[in-house]
């Protein structure tokens, strides 16, 4: 594990390694808290990018855990499921447009590690943010090399 790391946020890492109840951190909890840090206030679309990122996670969720066979006890027994296609290719879509904003939330809260990596390594990284948010993201990285 690497410590460096851990130090960036220390207290809050003690707490989740340190309490039982630890699993009761929510992805809006974890989205809330990123929002509040330091690395996503320098980062201009930051907060679009959290609500974006909570709105299209409970889309998802709802869809999954809808769609899941431990909440389908309605269903005979042997049934198949027929994904609607229509849907399916919507949540593909939404899915391709939550990653560029999960890899920027990574990238300035581990710019660091960032740095670390290969320009090859760099570089395709970076290929997985669209125009304006990889301006953004780049000129937060150059501020804070």
């Amino acid at each position: 594990m690497d410590v460096p790391v851990l130090n960036l946020h220390a207290v809050e890492y003690e707490w989740a390694r340190s309490r039982e109840d630890y699993r009761n951190l929510t992805f809006q909890t974890l989205l809330e808290y990123l929002g509040r840090t330091e690395q996503c206030r320098k980062l201009a679309q930051s907060h679009d990018i959290c609500v974006v990122l909570n709105e299209w996670f409970g889309v998802l969720s709802r869809h999954v855990h809808v769609h899941s066979k431990g909440f389908m006890g309605y269903s005979k027994v042997g049934s198949s499921y027929q994904p609607n296609r229509e849907v399916i290719k919507r949540l593909n879509q939404r899915t391709k447009e939550i990653w560029p904003r999960l890899t920027a939330i990574l990238l300035i809260h581990f710019a660091k590690r960032y740095f670390r990596a290969s320009a090859l390594e760099q570089d395709l990284i970076k290929s997985g943010l669209s125009g304006n948010l990889r301006q953004q993201v780049g000129q937060y990285l150059i501020d804070h090399a």
